[in-house]
């Protein structure tokens, strides 16, 4: 499945358009949908989409919850339907100053992250087949952990796999030998939403995390809870879990390796 960024977007029109042929079935019954949303026609939600009428700023905002747009996307998105609807030239160049501005922030945000190098996908078939490859990477970083017989009893695997999985990862720079000491490599990894091996990373260490739950330790936290709430308050706790999801990322980055964690966070319905 191709990844639709939003930014690469000044029309939103085309944005929506491209997302649905990058669906599966090429999104077909996402027109009903929108309209039985919306309180509208098949007819009239094709019309916006391929002809001169626009969505309103209420429709935009149910259209970018269905999209899945995060907050910032969803801005965005709302920033495109104001330029699309602008009626003079004068707006229409204050808002294009906007979109470009919030393009470039955007790309920054990207380069921030952005992947020294590429993992191959037979890499990543490999590096996502368990959860002792991530693993092992973030236990490297604690530095009082460096012994191949410390980290097999950390990792309770035995110590000639626990030397192919760190060979593999000296080999593709994922990890570094200096001075006869492991050092987090310069590749970094990333999976986007819609990478095939997305479903096995979260499916790895949900299984890890069941484990974990079957020795009791007042540092770990699990907590469950099936539950019944109106559509706006599930909607509004979807908007705030990806900031929460940021904040925990920002206070992560500068801090000092002494330990290893793993946050899984699921919100579904069912």
């Amino acid at each position: 499945m191709k990844v639709i960024s939003i930014y690469e977007y000044t029309d939103y029109k085309k944005f929506v358009l491209d997302w649905l042929k990058s669906q599966p079935q090429g999104g077909r019954g996402f027109y009903t949908a929108v309209a039985e949303r919306l309180g509208t026609s098949n007819a009239a939600v094709s019309q916006i989409f391929r002809d001169d009428r626009h969505l309103n700023l209420e429709h935009a905002t149910e259209l970018t919850e269905m999209l899945h747009l995060t907050e910032s996307e969803s801005f965005y998105f709302l920033l495109l339907v104001n330029y699309g609807r602008a009626g003079s030239v004068k707006l229409q160049k204050k808002l294009i100053a906007k979109i470009k501005l919030e393009q470039s922030e955007q790309q920054k945000l990207v380069n921030r992250v952005a992947k020294d190098t590429y993992l191959s996908d037979e890499v990543k078939s490999i590096y996502y087949s368990s959860w002792i490859y991530t693993g092992l990477r973030n236990l490297i970083a604690v530095e009082e952990i460096q012994s191949l017989e410390e980290l097999a009893n950390r990792l309770k695997v035995n110590r000639t796999q626990l030397q192919k999985i760190v060979q593999f990862l000296i080999d593709h720079n994922l990890l570094l030998m200096k001075n006869n000491r492991l050092e987090i490599g310069p590749q970094k990894t990333h999976l986007e939403s819609t990478s095939p091996w997305i479903q096995k990373h979260h499916h790895n260490w949900r299984i890890k995390g069941m484990e974990s739950m079957q020795n009791f330790d007042e540092k770990n936290l699990f907590y469950s809870a099936p539950m019944s709430l109106s559509v706006a308050v599930a909607e509004k706790i979807r908007q705030q879990l990806p900031e929460f999801i940021k904040q925990i990322v920002e206070q992560v980055g500068p801090s000092k390796s002494e330990t290893v964690r793993c946050l899984n966070i699921d919100w579904f319905e069912y």
